[in-house]
C-alpha cells in the first residue's frame, strides 16, 4: 500500500472522481504500474477528491504477497477497481504476468476500468479474445487517452464498453462516448454515460458451437436426417429461443467422448470446454468438485442415481429343489417335529390295546374338522410345491452393497467422470471396501461386454434395487463464462415448469417404441427366438430325488421289516 499526498487535479482525476461518485459509490481500488510515475499525480489527486474510501496498489514483483493483503483487510469488500496502465509493456504485464491472480481477486459482477494510451486500445481487443480475464468481467470499461507534452493530461477521453455476442464475436468493444474535461471547470457530466449497463439479456444471435454426441436418452443422433434430440438438447434449443443464439452441434474431434487427462492436456468433450474450442458441452455430465476446479457448470437440472449392474442369478441346480421350497427355519421344525412325534407315538401307542371307534358325535366332528382343514392345507401349498420342484429357480439378487461385497463377483466403474472420487472420499468403510475392489473400464459399453454376456452375447443383467450415490447433472461452459448466471436463471425456470420431467419421459417411451419395433423386425426375420424352453428330464431332477428318496426309504423299511418279522412266520 502506498500513502497518499497532496496533489493538484488533473483532467483524468476528475473524470474518475465524478466516476466513483455516480457509479461505483462505495470504496474502489486504484490500481498503478510501479515501473513509471505517470498516473501518481492522477491517483493522488483522485483519491483525495474522492467522497469514499480509496486503495492505492501498486503492480510489482510483490503483487500476489499485496493480494493476500487484500484477502486480509476490508479492502475485499470493495468491488470496483481502477487500473492506471499507460504504456503497452505495463498492459502486457498485467495480461501476461498476474493474469490468474485477478481471476481469483474478482468476482463475476465486479466494475473494473482499465484506463490506458487511446494506441492500445486494438491491443486490449485482440488480447479479449483469449484472456479469460475479461470473459469473467461482465462489467468491464476501457478509457483512452493521451499525454501532451511534459506528460500533461489531454481534456478528451474516449470511453469504451465491453459488449458480449454482438456481431457474433464474443467479446467486443464499442465506443459509447468522448469525455471532455474542458466542457465545465469540473469536467462534463458522467451519469450521461451508461457505464454499465445491464448484460447478457441477449447474444444476438451468436452462433454457440456445443460439443456432445450420442448418449441417449440425455443425447440422441439420427445419422439418417441428421438430427440431434434429448433432454439435454431440448433444454439447450429452450435456452436458444430464450436468449436468441444458434446451436452447432459437434462431437469431440478425437473420438474420446467424455475424455480425460492424458499426458497433462484434456481430450474429448472435456479438453473441447477447457481449451475453449466449444462455447458449451453436455453429455450426462456430473457436477464434481475437480470439475469445477477447471470448467463452469450451470445449476443442476437433474439427479441420477448411480445402481451396480451385476449378472443375472444364476438357476439354482435342479436336485436342490427339494429345499429350496422351505427355508432353514421351517425345516428345522419339520426335522423336530419328527424327532419329537415318532418317539412320542410309539411310547403311548403301547397304552392302547382296542381300536378306537367312537360313535359320540363330538369326537367325530373333531376329528372330520381337523382332516378337512389338512386337506384345504394339503391342496393349497400343493401347486406351489409342485411348482418348486419343476419350474427352475434361481440365486438370490444382489440388490445392495453390503451383498455385493460379501459375493465372489469383482466389481467396476469408468475410470473418469467422478466415480472414483466419489467412494475414495467418503468416509464410510463399505465405500471404501468397494473403492479397493475397483476395476477400471473406459466406458459402459466395455463393461458390459467384458463381464456381462453369455456364449451367445445376450446381456443378462441385473439392476440393484438400492441406488447409493446422488449425483447433479448440468451444462458444463469454460471457466468464467459470462452467460452462466443467464442460462442458471433459464434451467431453474425449466425445472419449475416441469419440462424436464417432460422429456425424460418422452425419451424413455420413444426408447420403448423403438426397441419394440426392433424386437418385431427381428422376430419376423427369424433372428430372435422364443426365450422360453420345452421341459426336459433336468427339470424333474427334483420329483426324480423324491422319489428315489421314498423308494430307498421303503426298500429299507422292507428290508427291516423282513429280517424282524419274515422269520418269525417261517417258524
Amino acid at each position: 500500500m502506498q500513502t497518499l499526498a497532496l496533489a493538484k487535479p488533473t483532467p483524468l482525476s476528475n473524470l474518475l472522481t465524478d466516476i466513483q461518485n455516480t457509479k461505483f459509490s462505495e470504496c474502489s481500488a486504484i490500481l498503478t504500474s510501479g515501473s513509471s510515475g505517470v498516473h501518481d499525480d492522477d491517483a493522488n489527486a483522485f483519491a483525495m477528491k474522492s467522497l469514499y474510501s480509496i486503495y492505492q496498489i501498486q503492480i510489482s514483483p510483490s503483487f500476489s504477497n499485496q493480494l493476500e493483503y487484500i484477502s486480509k483487510t476490508e479492502l475485499k469488500r470493495c468491488r470496483s477497481y481502477i487500473f492506471l496502465l499507460y504504456s503497452k509493456n505495463e498492459l502486457l504485464e498485467l495480461l501476461q504476468t498476474h493474469v490468474m491472480y485477478f481471476l481469483e481477486m474478482f468476482s463475476f459482477n465486479d466494475k473494473v476500468i482499465l484506463v490506458t494510451n487511446r494506441v492500445n486500445i486494438p491491443l486490449v481487443e485482440d488480447i479479449s479474445t483469449s484472456n479469460p480475464l475479461f470473459e469473467s468481467l461482465l462489467y468491464f470499461v476501457v478509457i483512452g487517452y493521451d499525454l501532451n507534452k511534459g506528460n500533461e493530461t489531454s481534456s478528451f477521453f474516449d470511453i469504451y464498453e465491453s459488449q458480449f455476442f454482438v456481431d457474433n464475436k464474443r467479446l467486443s468493444f464499442k465506443l459509447i462516448g468522448i469525455w471532455n474535461h474542458q466542457k465545465k471547470p469540473l469536467g462534463s457530466d458522467i451519469s450521461a454515460y451508461n457505464l454499465f449497463p445491464r448484460k447478457i439479456q441477449n447474444f444476438y444471435g451468436y452462433d454457440f458451437r456445443i460439443s456432445t454426441f450420442h448418449f441417449p436418452p440425455k443425447v440422441s443422433y439420427n445419422k439418417e436426417i441428421n438430427y440431434w434430440h434429448g433432454v439435454e438438447i431440448e433444454l439447450t434449443r429452450l435456452m436458444a429461443k430464450k436468449l436468441n443464439f444458434q446451436i452447432n452441434v459437434v462431437s469431440p474431434e478425437d473420438g474420446k467422448k467424455w475424455g480425460s487427462l492424458e499426458n497433462g492436456t484434456y481430450t474429448g468433450l472435456m479438453g473441447d470446454i477447457v481449451n475453449r474450442k466449444a462455447d458449451l458441452g453436455f453429455c450426462n455430465l456430473f457436477i464434481t468438485r475437480d470439475r469445477l476446479k477447471i470448467i463452469d457448470m450451470t445449476n443442476a437440472y437433474h439427479i441420477d442415481y448411480a445402481c451396480f449392474l451385476t449378472p443375472s442369478p444364476k438357476l439354482i441346480p435342479h436336485y436342490m429343489s427339494i429345499i429350496y421350497p422351505f427355508d432353514a427355519q421351517l425345516w428345522a421344525c419339520i426335522l423336530l417335529t419328527f424327532i419329537i412325534l415318532i418317539p412320542f407315538t410309539n411310547f403311548t401307542a403301547g397304552f392302547y390295546t382296542s381300536k378306537i371307534n367312537s360313535k359320540k358325535g363330538y369326537f367325530r366332528f373333531f376329528a372330520g374338522g381337523t382332516w378337512a382343514f389338512l386337506l384345504i392345507i394339503t391342496w393349497s401349498y400343493k401347486e406351489s410345491i409342485k411348482a418348486f420342484l419343476t419350474v427352475p429357480s434361481h440365486e438370490k439378487p444382489i440388490n445392495s452393497l453390503e451383498q455385493l461385497v460379501k459375493s465372489d463377483l469383482k466389481w467396476g466403474v469408468r475410470n473418469s467422470g467422478g466415480w472414483p472420487d466419489w467412494f475414495k472420499d467418503s468416509s464410510d468403510p463399505l465405500s471404501q471396501s468397494i473403492y479397493e475392489g475397483f476395476i477400471y473400464v473406459k466406458d459402459n459399453e466395455e463393461g458390459v461386454e467384458k463381464v456381462y454376456t453369455n456364449q451367445y452375447r445376450e446381456k443378462e443383467l441385473h439392476i440393484t434395487s438400492q441406488c447409493f450415490v446422488p449425483f447433479r447433472i448440468g451444462l458444463a461452459m469454460p471457466m468464467s463464462s459470462p452467460y452462466k448466471k443467464a442460462f442458471d436463471k433459464v434451467v431453474l425456470s425449466t425445472i419449475e415448469a416441469g419440462l424436464i420431467e417432460l422429456w425424460l419421459r418422452n425419451s424413455n417411451m420413444e426408447a420403448e417404441r423403438n426397441n419394440r419395433a426392433t424386437h418385431e423386425k427381428n422376430r419376423k426375420s427369424g433372428s430372435v427366438y422364443s426365450n422360453v424352453d420345452a421341459m426336459s428330464l433336468d427339470d424333474f431332477q427334483g420329483v426324480f430325488l423324491i422319489y428315489g428318496i421314498g423308494l430307498g426309504l421303503s426298500i429299507i423299511g422292507f428290508g427291516i421289516e423282513y429280517f424282524k418279522t419274515g422269520k418269525k412266520y417261517q417258524d
